[in-house]
C-alpha cells in the first residue's frame, strides 16, 4: 500500500510499511480474540451441558469430543479412580486413532510418579516439558501408547479425581499456552461434573 502526495506538478509515492504492519498486526489480534471468544463460548456451553447431566459415560463423551474438536487432538483418554477415594486410575474413556484399545489394559498405579507430579503441579502439562525429569520419564512411557502430548489433572477439593491425556494434534503442531489454558478450565468444569455424577450414583 502506498500513499500518493502531490507537490506542485510532482507526484511522490510513499510506501507505507508501518501502516501495513500495524494493519496486519490488528488483523492477527482480531483473529486471536475471536478465537478466545469462541473458546469461552464453548466452555460456557460445555459447562451447561455436563453440569446438568448425571450420567458419567455421557459426561466423558462430551469432554473427549470437546478436546478433539476444540484442540484438534487426534486421541483423548480419561483415567478415573478405580474405586472412589483411591489413587489407582483406570482408563475410563478413550477415542482416537488406536481403535483396538481395551480400556481394562491401561492403568496408572497409585505409586506412579505421574500421580505425585499431578498432585503437586495441578495444571495441564506438555509431556515434552517434563520428560527430561528422570523421575517421570519412565512413568510417562506407560501412556505413550496414546502418543500422548499433554496431560491434565481433574482436581476437586485439592484431590486428584482424574487424568485427561491428549495425543498429538491433527496438524502436528505443538499445544500452545492458550490450548493449555483452555484445557485447565475444561479440566475444572469436567472434574466438578464428574464428582457430582459420582456422588449421585
Amino acid at each position: 500500500m502506498e500513499y500518493v502526495i502531490i507537490l506542485g506538478e510532482k507526484m511522490i509515492n510513499i510506501p507505507d510499511v508501518p501502516v501495513m504492519e500495524n494493519y496486519n498486526k490488528l488483523l492477527n489480534e482480531k483473529s486471536y480474540y475471536e478465537r478466545k471468544t469462541w473458546n469461552l463460548n464453548s466452555l460456557v456451553e460445555l459447562s451447561l451441558i455436563i453440569n446438568t447431566d448425571l450420567n458419567i459415560d455421557h459426561i466423558l463423551d462430551v469432554v473427549v469430543l470437546t478436546c478433539m474438536g476444540e484442540l484438534m487432538a487426534e486421541s483423548v483418554g480419561i483415567f478415573l479412580p478405580d474405586k472412589f477415594g483411591e489413587y489407582d486410575f483406570k482408563l475410563a474413556k478413550y477415542k482416537g486413532s488406536f481403535t483396538d484399545i481395551n480400556l481394562n489394559d491401561y492403568e496408572i498405579h497409585s505409586g506412579s510418579k505421574i500421580i505425585d507430579y499431578l498432585n503437586s503441579n495441578p495444571l495441564p502439562a506438555r509431556l515434552d516439558d517434563i520428560a527430561d525429569n528422570p523421575e517421570l520419564s519412565e512413568h510417562i512411557k506407560n501412556i505413550e501408547i496414546f502418543d500422548a502430548r499433554v496431560m491434565a489433572p481433574l482436581v476437586i477439593k485439592n484431590e486428584l479425581n482424574g487424568i485427561l491425556i491428549l495425543g498429538k494434534k491433527l496438524n502436528n503442531s505443538a499445544y500452545s499456552d492458550d490450548d493449555l489454558h483452555f484445557l485447565e478450565i475444561l479440566s475444572h468444569i469436567s472434574g466438578i461434573a464428574l464428582e457430582n455424577a459420582r456422588l449421585y450414583e
